[in-house]
């Protein structure tokens, strides 16, 4: 993004974008709490990507619905985007049965709405985004803890599955579209995920299609899946 400024300083030097990937959080589906999808929508409802698009990025990069928006030809269109709308996030707490606590945070059954979420310190942008996040969750009744680990500590604790994390955020530009079987649903685990089976179901058929067709079909479904279930 600096470079970015740098260039268009220049007398008729020009930048050119490319879509390359995706910024994420990723939630741990072993935690009760978290296997309620309306807890995940909800928490993707009340995080506003277009203005940390527009201001931690300065509009370098678009809020987007899918893993891989920049495959035109493999998107589907009625994927939920997610746009920024506390109030429906508030709405989907209460439904769930998540209620405001005297300080604020949500509690279910003597329990908190609140969970840590560790940061890959390496990110250029990553603790920025993940402490707006943070605020914005606050601003519906729910607790993020922030923690912020370099590259050697990071990837060891987010794959240490005898000790679980909540959650983590993550930055992936991937070669190959079937990079995200690997990225966005086994790593650390498919437990991690949620080991859904109509979405493993549709992995299967996107890598075993036998032609175009359906492999998009295939393509399409898993990412309204991924839409639907944030997992």
């Amino acid at each position: 993004v600096n470079d970015m400024e740098l260039v268009g300083s220049i007398d008729g030097a020009e930048s050119i974008g490319f879509p390359a990937g995706v910024g994420y959080l990723t939630y741990n589906l072993y935690q009760p709490y978290l296997q309620d999808k309306r807890i995940r929508q909800a928490m993707a409802y009340a995080i506003d990507k277009k203005t940390i698009a527009e201001t931690i990025y300065k509009g370098s990069v678009e809020a987007v619905s899918t893993e891989m928006p920049y495959l035109t030809w493999i998107q589907p269109a009625d994927a939920n985007p997610y746009d920024y709308d506390p109030e429906k996030a508030k709405a989907l707490l209460e439904e769930a049965g998540w209620t405001e606590g005297s300080d604020g945070v949500r509690e279910k059954d003597g329990n908190k709405l609140a969970f840590t979420l560790y940061n890959w310190g390496d990110q250029t942008y990553g603790a920025q985004i993940n402490e707006a996040i943070t605020a914005m969750l606050s601003d519906i009744g729910v607790k993020m803890d922030l923690v912020t680990l370099p590259t050697a500590e990071f990837f060891p604790r987010v794959n240490n599955l005898d000790d679980p994390i909540d959650a983590f955020s993550y930055e992936w530009l991937w070669s190959s579209p079937m990079d995200v079987l690997v990225i966005f649903n086994t790593i650390p685990s498919l437990e991690f995920h949620g080991a859904n089976p109509d979405l493993l179901a549709s992995f299967d058929a996107w890598q075993s299609a036998a032609n175009d067709e359906e492999l998009k079909a295939a393509a399409m479904s898993t990412q309204l899946i991924w839409a639907e279930q944030l997992s």
